[in-house]
């Protein structure tokens, strides 16, 4: 008779946890995936590699070596079917990635890359919730304003890289983005960052003209798509020969100055105005295959 009492309420427990066990395997809402969003640097056809020169870039169709390919991204998310858009959580992986800021690295330290670093980093990973279809992805290059006068020197990884860094009050270089030409030999910049910064560490910061690039690419899903970005579009329309006359240009190359006469152009490329030159239609920078 005990057992038999036994028996009874054994299949009642079943009874009342097949359901719930049900329930919460079911719940496609809750749970999550890992995904790796996958970014390759190219220059125009071929791709970015700091042992190799490149022909035909800038309006002097110029031979130039790279330098430089770094930038930041943040504010990550991928456009569902629908339309709507979904936060990915970027992991702190201890080297690339931490609070929701990934750094993006082509550039191998070798040939002419002499002032980078080794290692290289050419995705993003983070989760999203699991079984969505995808159709697209944005994206922002830069670091948020709430992080963007950190001191390198005791900052994390990857906010670390001297490099990357201006100073307390200017901030970090977004992208920095370097090449060796004829006419410019020690370098043709474009250095993208906030301008126009006041503040002190003690208090805050507030800069002028933020100069973060946000980005939006359709068609992208993270199992079959890329993310190709191309150095030659960003200096399509300047001319990487030509140095500065100390009158209106101070600088080779771009450093976000908005009055700098090299800069609409670079700038353009990533979506953004600057200065009195508004901003285009569209970026040329960022291409999904």
């Amino acid at each position: 008779m005990k057992n038999l009492a036994r028996g009874h309420v054994l299949a009642a427990i079943a009874l009342v946890a097949a359901p719930l066990a049900l329930g919460c395997g079911s719940s496609s809402g809750a749970g999550t995936e890992r995904v790796t969003l996958s970014f390759a640097a190219v220059v125009g056809a071929e791709p970015f590699d700091c042992t190799k020169t490149y022909a035909n870039v800038g309006v002097e169709k110029a031979t130039v070596a790279p330098q430089d390919f770094r930038f930041y991204v943040h504010d990550v998310a991928l456009v569902a079917d629908d339309g709507s858009e979904v936060q990915v959580d970027l992991e702190d992986d201890g080297t690339w990635q931490r609070d929701g800021v990934a750094l993006l690295d082509f550039e191998s330290g070798i040939g002419s890359c002499t002032a980078g670093t080794r290692e290289t980093n050419a995705s993003i990973v983070g989760s999203v919730p699991s079984g969505r279809a995808w159709k697209g992805l944005r994206f922002k290059v830069g670091v948020p304003e709430s992080m963007n006068h950190l001191d390198s020197a005791r900052a994390p990884a990857p906010f670390n890289e001297p490099g990357l860094w201006w100073s307390w009050k200017g901030g970090y270089k977004y992208a920095r983005i370097d090449l060796e030409t004829p006419g410019q030999p020690k370098g043709f910049y474009f250095h993208l960052g906030a301008t126009g910064c006041t503040g002190d560490a003690t208090t805050a910061y507030t800069c002028a003209q933020g100069n973060v690039a946000p980005i939006a690419l359709t068609g992208f899903d993270p199992k079959r798509s890329k993310v190709v970005v191309d150095l030659a579009k960003i200096f399509a329309q300047s001319q990487v020969n030509r140095g500065p006359d100390m009158q209106t240009d101070f600088v080779a190359g771009c450093m976000s100055g908005a009055t700098d006469p090299d800069c609409p152009t670079m700038m353009g490329a990533f979506g953004l105005g600057v200065g009195a030159t508004p901003a285009p239609a569209s970026q040329s920078v960022f291409e999904v295959r």
